[in-house]
C-alpha cells in the first residue's frame, strides 16, 4: 500500500507501471497537465482542492477525487510507503 505523487508530466508511465489496487495516485503541480492522460487506474486518484480548477476543463475519463491539505496530511500518515515521482 503505497501513496504515489506524480509532480513530473513527463514521468506518467512509470507511475502508472508501478500502481497497484492498493495504492493512492495523488497528481500535484505538474502532474496535472497530463491528468486526461490516465484511464482506469488501479487505484484512487486524487488532486488538491488548489490544483481542481487547472484539471476542471480537462475532459477527464476516471473518477477524481478532490482533496484538502489536511487530508493529504491524513494519506501521508496512513500509508507506509511513499513514491514522489519528480
Amino acid at each position: 500500500m503505497a501513496l504515489h505523487q506524480l509532480q513530473n508530466a513527463a514521468l506518467l508511465d512509470h507511475c502508472l507501471d508501478a500502481l497497484s489496487a492498493d495504492d493512492t495516485l495523488l497528481v500535484l503541480d505538474g502532474g496535472c497537465s497530463v491528468i486526461e492522460q490516465i484511464s482506469a487506474p488501479p487505484c484512487p486518484v486524487l488532486i488538491l482542492e488548489e490544483a481542481s480548477a487547472t484539471v476542471a476543463s480537462k475532459n477527464l475519463s476516471i473518477d477524481l477525487q478532490v482533496i484538502s491539505y489536511d487530508q493529504w496530511v491524513s494519506l501521508v500518515t496512513q500509508h507506509a510507503v511513499q513514491v514522489v515521482w519528480k
